[in-house]
């Protein structure tokens, strides 16, 4: 296993705050982050999860959890600033990769937004919606 340290983001735009949506959206970010980035889960070193205020229902490390991913989570709450869109769900995933590889970031329904630098077609996220 190679020791390169790597990391990975992205984020997914939930349509409402249900723990059914929390379970679906963490483990769908965080199987396309895994799948992105072609990496083993024994490489996994860690998941940090970050939602925003209105997500409430379900921390996203538990979803992950429950559907048997083995690898440290964690989970804080977003940093709430004007214009911010609601309802979004972010993972920074680290991981153990070939030293050549390169970081695949992930954005999910309508969370493309937020990096419009990876993403020039998205709209702005402070005219845009979720």
């Amino acid at each position: 296993m190679s020791t390169e340290l790597l990391a990975a983001r992205g984020a997914i735009c939930l349509a409402a705050d249900t723990a059914t949506l929390v379970d679906a959206a963490a483990s769908r970010l965080l199987s396309a982050l895994v799948e992105a980035n072609g990496v083993d889960p024994s490489a996994l070193v860690f998941v940090l999860f970050s939602v925003t205020g209105d997500i409430r229902s379900k921390n996203p490390a538990t979803s992950v959890r429950t559907a048997g991913w083995k690898v440290p989570l964690f989970c804080v709450r977003e940093a709430e600033f004007d214009a911010s869109p609601p309802l979004v769900l972010r993972a920074l995933v680290a991981f153990r990769g070939g030293s050549d590889a390169e970081a695949r970031h992930v954005y999910l329904d309508g969370a493309e937004k937020l990096r419009p630098d990876l993403f020039p077609g998205a709209a702005d996220f402070a005219d845009a919606s979720p």
